[in-house]
């Protein structure tokens, strides 16, 4: 046993670290053992005369292994591959937003944009028509033997007539819904409000045919413009509403001129207009 230079503990001579104090002995232990192999070497006769060996150099004490110090592994963090082999599951993908100034992503609607062109043409069609003479009424009485005898030969104007506004309110019915559905044509994902719905406009349309057929009824249609034109044909109105009361005796012909022709012709186009944005919305609601 020998006592440890460091802390005087006892210890084995033939460690190299005492197990007190935890210091390294290979800087004590190495002189003595050279100076053990060198009397050794000394005390042989082989080596009489020989030149003493170089003492063997110091060795400096072991180095402690380096301790790792990388970051423990995140668990919430998705492995490139997992434990079993297997690649992770592929996280899903968003599509970026288009930046700002990018091609627009919308989709026309033609059949609701050829409606609305359908719409604004059957509007100008009515107002135009305004403007125009519609109808000639002839009266003509009948005689005692059936001979027919021409009174009054007068043209008339819608205005002449309730058809006038009637024109003039599909006019402005038309222009409002060929307008409103031209710009939701322009966007397939917009919807069409209600009071901007197709049946509206077939509504229209048909209200038009209506009037050009009554237009034909002189007698009830342009019975009012034969009484305000009276004295145009040389009467006065009360005679010309007594020969328009004597359904036996007066003979009413009606012939249409260029304004109920260009009117007939609205509202075609107005019901026309509507049955294609009726389809277009058809085909939205099929999509």
């Amino acid at each position: 046993m020998k006592a440890c230079p460091h802390c005087g503990g006892e210890i084995r001579p033939s460690v190299i670290r005492c197990v007190h104090c935890g210091m390294s002995l290979a800087g004590e232990a190495q002189p003595a053992a050279a100076a053990a192999v060198q009397g050794r070497e000394l005390a042989s006769p082989a080596t009489v005369g020989a030149p003493a060996p170089a003492p063997a150099p110091v060795q400096a004490p072991a180095a402690r292994p380096a301790t790792s110090h990388a970051p423990a592994a995140d668990p919430w963090v998705t492995p490139s591959v997992r434990a079993d082999g297997h690649s992770p599951l592929a996280m899903p993908q968003t599509t970026p937003s288009p930046p700002l100034g990018s091609t627009s992503t919308r989709r026309p609607d033609h059949a609701l944009l050829v409606a609305g062109t359908l719409a604004i043409a059957a509007a100008v069609a009515a107002y135009t028509a305004l403007s125009l003479s519609w109808v000639t009424g002839r009266v003509s009485s009948i005689g005692t033997r059936g001979n027919v005898h021409p009174v009054a030969d007068l043209t008339f104007r819608a205005s002449d007539s309730f058809g006038g506004m009637i024109a003039l309110a599909i006019a402005v019915v038309m222009t409002l819904l060929g307008l409103l559905w031209f710009w939701y044509g322009l966007d397939r994902a917009m919807r069409l409000p209600v009071f901007v719905h197709p049946a509206a406009a077939v509504v229209a349309g048909l209200v038009g045919g209506a009037t050009i057929g009554a237009s034909k009824l002189g007698s009830v249609f342009w019975e009012g413009a034969f009484v305000a034109h009276a004295r145009e044909a040389g009467l006065t109105r009360g005679s010309m509403q007594a020969l328009l009361d004597d359904r036996t005796k007066t003979l009413v012909e009606i012939e249409q001129l260029s304004g109920s022709q260009r009117f007939g012709v609205a509202a075609g186009l107005a019901v026309v207009a509507g049955l294609a944005a009726l389809w277009s919305q058809q085909r939205r609601g099929s999509h």
